[in-house]
C-alpha cells in the first residue's frame, strides 16, 4: 500500500509545481507594465516574453480551430452514417 502512495504523491508534487509555474509566468504576463514600471531594465525581457506568449496563443488558437473542425467533420460522418 504504501508503495503505491508513492507515484500519486509525485504526480501530485509535480502537477501542482507545473500549475504554479504557469500561474506565476501568467502573472508575470498579465502585470508585465506594472513590472517595468518598477524595473525598467526589464522592459525589454518582459516584451520578448509577452511576444512569445502572444504568437503561442495564436498557435493555440488556431490548433484549436483545426481540432474543432476535424470534430464536426467526424460529427457529420457519424450523423451521415446513422440516417443511411
Amino acid at each position: 500500500e504504501a508503495q503505491e502512495a508513492v507515484p500519486a504523491r509525485r504526480f501530485r508534487r509535480g502537477f501542482t509545481l507545473i500549475l504554479l509555474i504557469f500561474v506565476i509566468l501568467a502573472a508575470v504576463y498579465i502585470s508585465r507594465v506594472q513590472i517595468t514600471e518598477y524595473l525598467p531594465a526589464v522592459g525589454p525581457y518582459l516584451e520578448t516574453y509577452a511576444s512569445y506568449v502572444d504568437k503561442l496563443r495564436v498557435l493555440a488558437e488556431d490548433l484549436f480551430a483545426q481540432v474543432w473542425e476535424l470534430l464536426q467533420q467526424g460529427y457529420d460522418w457519424v450523423k451521415a452514417k446513422i440516417q443511411a
